[in-house]
């Protein structure tokens, strides 16, 4: 995926402070109001890259 599809974003201050993630949406059908999209996290910390999560 492009660069410019990803924004960097605080998940929420933890214990050791903000937590930042990139995210990045993608449209799966017509960009419409009731349209499916999908939302991808990008973690570049290697402690979290040894699972996933399915929301």
């Amino acid at each position: 995926m492009p660069k410019r599809t990803w924004q960097k974003l605080s998940a929420g201050v933890a214990a050791k402070g903000h937590r930042f993630y990139d995210w990045a949406v993608i449209d799966l059908t017509d960009p419409r109001p009731g349209s499916r999209q999908l939302l991808i996290q990008r973690v570049f910390d290697p402690v979290h890259r040894l699972g996933w999560s399915d929301w």
